[in-house]
């Protein structure tokens, strides 16, 4: 079958033929409809310091992935051949970190098909596309998970959300749905209006320009290094950062 592969950092992705991926046992073999790229994919392309996180090269990357069940392995249960699903890159029955991440430690979704351990696992409904399943799960997941795990959003809070890309949009989008007050960090003046349109309380080119805001909770969806610096210069006195996006892979902070 045909993949898209990896080879080395600022290369083109390579139209390779590959071995069909086989349903080892725990697993499923799904037929790829829809398979995103996430901004970690073009850090990976161009940032050499991401080569540390790949298991091999080549390697197929793609870690936003929905299709359609194929094959399914020995001791799969709760699902069946043709059964349309999303695969959750961050598991932990699966493991931990880079090493258990489709793209990164093992064949990802940029292929006509790919064996996944049934764990990762999202069942869609019919009336979720496959594009808005394999969003639904990297990107929804995380912006999610950003707000309301690790964040602790909740009505009432002041938050805000630094980068009104993919993953933005939806973490204020949550979070505005929460029922906190929302303020966007946005250098794209064209999003502005969306940002408002979700339910913004303001929107400006820094978190800095906020000066009378006083945050609980900072989601920094960039992570360009000064994105972050600024978050933790701005937040309240025992407040939260939430460092999501990687921009940068190092950011200099004030410890003060």
């Amino acid at each position: 079958m045909k993949a898209w592969q990896f080879t080395g950092t600022n290369e083109p992705l390579v139209l390779n033929e590959v071995a069909e991926p086989k349903a080892a046992p725990g697993e499923v073999v799904f037929k790829m409809r829809a398979a995103g790229i996430c901004h970690s994919d073009v850090g990976v392309l161009t940032d050499a310091g991401w080569l540390d996180m790949l298991s091999k090269l080549p390697i197929t990357l793609g870690h936003e992935n929905a299709g359609e069940i194929i094959e399914v392995g020995e001791g799969v249960t709760g699902f069946a051949v043709g059964d349309r699903v999303g695969v959750c890159p961050t598991v932990p029955e699966v493991g931990i970190g880079a090493a258990a991440s489709p793209g990164y430690g093992y064949d990802g979704g940029f292929a006509e098909k790919m064996a996944i351990n049934a764990h990762a696992l999202v069942p869609l409904p019919d009336s979720i596309s496959y594009a808005q399943g394999a969003a639904a799960t990297d990107a929804g997941m995380t912006a999610h998970a950003a707000g309301i795990t690790n964040g602790g959003v909740k009505a009432g809070d002041t938050v805000g959300i630094i980068g009104f890309g993919g993953l933005g949009q939806i973490g204020a989008r949550v979070a505005v749905l929460a029922g906190a007050t929302v303020y966007v960090a946005e250098v794209n003046e064209n999003v502005w209006q969306a940002a408002k349109d979700s339910g913004a309380e303001g929107v400006a080119k820094s978190i800095k320009e906020f000066e009378d805001v006083t945050f609980d909770v900072i989601i920094d969806f960039a992570g360009f290094g000064q994105t972050t610096a600024d978050a933790v210069d701005v937040i309240r006195r025992d407040g939260t950062v939430v460092l999501v996006g990687m921009g940068r892979l190092e950011a200099l902070i004030n410890t003060r």
